[in-house]
């Protein structure tokens, strides 16, 4: 073998292992967009359900809501029923005291 042979069989050697790092940099490419194209995948999924979860919680909101004014409501119709019942007592009770004086 000869000096050029010698550096041939280097350069070959040399070719093959670059050839292997760079099938391994493409491994890892392919699964880097594999994670790529999982993360962008959950990231759509997580962005649906977060407009899922705002409109429940609009929703709950607006239930509270409707329940502090029905429970508003409530109060003013017993407050009502209350005074009411407060002067008819008292009406009752000037009259028994007029018919009995």
């Amino acid at each position: 073998m000869g000096a050029s042979d010698v550096i041939i069989q280097d350069l070959k050697e040399d070719i093959s292992k670059v050839e292997k790092k760079v099938d391994s940099v493409m491994a890892g490419i392919a699964d880097l967009r594999v994670l790529v194209a999982g993360n962008y995948v959950s990231k759509t999924d997580f962005l649906e359900y977060q407009k899922i979860e705002e409109k429940r919680i609009v929703t709950l909101h607006q239930k509270v809501d409707a329940n502090k004014e029905e429970e508003r409501k409530y109060r003013w119709k017993l407050a009502t029923i209350v005074a009411t019942a407060v002067g008819i007592i008292v009406t009752i009770t000037q009259c028994v005291i007029q018919i009995f004086v």
